[in-house]
């Protein structure tokens, strides 16, 4: 089993935490945080250190690579620029928790969380660093963009689409004064779409 560290040890970091255990493919060796004192135990794992930490992490464990939990959209962001700046060829993984239902001909970026119940229906696009959380639904045709989230038992109907940075709970939160928009195709998203298959395709 491939060695991980989560980057962020909180609450959701404990979340993450349970997700990966859950779905069995990795192993985590601790967590990554820049505010806690290293040598502290979250959730029964050590602190390892911070982001600046990596690369001597990455010897040590023979690190396979990490998430990133962090659920705010534009920290997230921050933080996986900051990751890369130390260690070029990070390699950030997906995690699925087994409850989740998965459609037919689905993308899934990298650094995705998808977690317990969630439900990812057919010809849906789930771009890098997105959140979907404990039961959540993203309808079929459904796009979200990079670094956005649906909250804890939001639903979507079909063909909704999700900006950049935004997240949805039980009201619309446009942190990036973008916009939520809803019936647009998914070669809107550039040159991500090349990467579109008729597979489930993540970033593992």
């Amino acid at each position: 089993m491939k060695n991980i560290v989560i980057i962020g040890a909180s609450d959701y970091g404990s979340a993450i935490l349970q997700c990966i255990q859950n779905e069995g493919k990795y192993h985590v060796v601790g967590f990554i945080d820049s505010y806690k004192r290293k040598s502290r135990k979250w959730d029964g794992f050590d602190i390892l250190g911070t982001i600046h930490d990596l690369p001597y992490l990455t010897d040590k464990h023979q690190l396979f690579g990490g998430i990133i939990a962090i659920d705010a959209n534009k920290e997230r962001k921050k933080v996986a620029e900051k990751v890369v700046k130390v260690v070029s060829n990070f390699k950030f993984v997906v995690t699925i928790d087994p409850s989740v239902a998965l459609g037919d001909d689905l993308y899934i970026g990298k650094g995705t969380v998808i977690l317990k119940g969630a439900r990812i229906e057919s010809h849906s696009w789930v771009g890098d660093f997105c959140v979907v959380n404990t039961d959540a639904t993203l309808g079929a045709n459904g796009i979200m963009d990079d670094f956005s989230s649906l909250a804890m038992g939001v639903s979507t109907g079909g063909d909704f689409g999700l900006a950049k940075f935004t997240n949805i709970d039980q009201s619309i939160k446009d942190t990036d004064k973008s916009s939520v928009f809803a019936s647009f195709d998914i070669t809107d998203l550039g040159y991500h779409a090349m990467g579109f298959s008729k597979h489930l395709k993540t970033n593992l």
